[in-house]
């Protein structure tokens, strides 16, 4: 019973921080904003997509196992489609 409420509360605490992380990046935004500071709001913006870019690219490569190949690609419907006929 005690793991289940570590776990519940382990749960909140995360979403009370992504909570907070998500007002705190509005507040920001917004005064960027009011203040005409629209510069640097494209440059936070870039970064932001790049560091999006970046973790997701860092998930997709520990999916895979080291040394094994992945697993070929099967013929679907669009590669029936594609397929130039004599």
């Amino acid at each position: 019973m005690n793991g289940k409420r570590t776990q519940g509360a382990d749960r909140r605490r995360r979403r009370l921080k992504t909570a907070g992380w998500s007002l705190a990046l509005l507040v920001i935004t917004i005064l960027l904003i009011a203040f005409e500071k629209i510069a640097i709001l494209y440059v936070l913006a870039t970064l932001g997509v790049c560091a999006l870019l970046f973790i997701v690219a860092a998930k997709d490569l520990h999916q895979h196992e080291p040394g094994t190949a992945p697993a070929p690609a099967q013929k679907g419907d669009a590669s029936i489609v594609a397929t130039p006929t004599k």
